[in-house]
C-alpha cells in the first residue's frame, strides 16, 4: 500500500513525501499464532521467504537511497530480500537499530495470542491495549520510532523523498525502512 501527502513549511517549498508500509514475512511463530515481540528472534519461514521475494519483485523499480531496519532477524531477512531484487540497492547498506523493534509483550512473548486476551480479561482490560507484565505500552512503542526517525529524515536535501517501511508488528508500525528519492 502507498500513501502520499504534501507537507508545506514556511521556509521550504512544498515537499512530496511517500510512505510504503510492508510487514515482514511469516515466521513459524506467526503461523502458530504465537507472540514474538522482542525476545524471540525467529527467522522467516519458507512461506515468509517467498513473501519477501514477492515484495522484492514488486518493489524492484523503486529508487532507494537508504535502508533502515531493526536488529531482528525477520525484519533483516525481509529487507535483504527486497534489496536483492532492487537495482538501486546494490551499493546500499542497512542501518540496523534496536529502537526499530516491535512492541515487547513481556512475559507473554512466546505464548499464544489467546492467552494474552485471557490475561487482559482477567485484569479487566481490553485487548488490544492490554500490556502484559514486563511489556511495553502502546505509548512507549510509538515514541521510539519517532525518536529514531527524527534524525535521518530531518535534513531533507531533496524535494522528493519516499520511505519504505516494513513492519514487524501488525499493531505497531516499526522496523525496516527503505528511504528513496526520485
Amino acid at each position: 500500500m502507498r500513501w502520499y501527502s504534501v507537507v508545506k513549511f514556511q521556509s521550504m517549498k512544498a515537499l512530496r513525501f511517500g510512505l510504503t508500509l510492508v510487514r515482514h514475512g511469516e515466521t513459524q511463530y506467526n503461523k502458530e499464532g504465537l507472540l514474538q515481540g522482542q525476545a524471540i528472534d525467529a527467522p522467516l519461514s519458507e512461506i515468509g521467504l517467498q513473501q519477501a521475494e514477492a515484495a522484492g519483485r514488486y518493489l524492484k523499480d523503486v529508487k532507494f537511497s537508504n535502508v533502515f531496519v531493526s536488529d531482528m532477524l525477520r525484519a533483516q531477512q525481509t529487507a535483504e530480500t527486497i534489496m536483492k531484487h532492487n537495482n538501486s540497492c546494490s551499493e546500499l547498506q542497512m542501518a540496523s537499530d534496536p529502537l526499530l523493534k516491535e512492541i515487547s509483550f513481556g512475559i507473554a512473548e512466546g505464548g499464544r495470542v489467546q492467552d494474552v486476551k485471557e490475561m487482559a480479561k482477567a485484569a479487566g482490560q481490553s485487548f488490544p491495549g492490554f500490556t502484559p507484565p514486563g511489556g511495553e505500552t502502546q505509548e512507549q512503542t510509538s515514541l521510539q520510532p519517532l525518536c529514531y526517525f527524527s534524525y535521518p529524515l530531518s535534513p531533507l536535501s531533496s524535494p522528493v523523498r519516499r520511505v519504505q517501511y516494513i513492519s514487524q508488528a501488525s499493531q505497531t508500525v516499526r522496523p525496516v525502512i527503505l528511504d528513496y528519492r526520485n
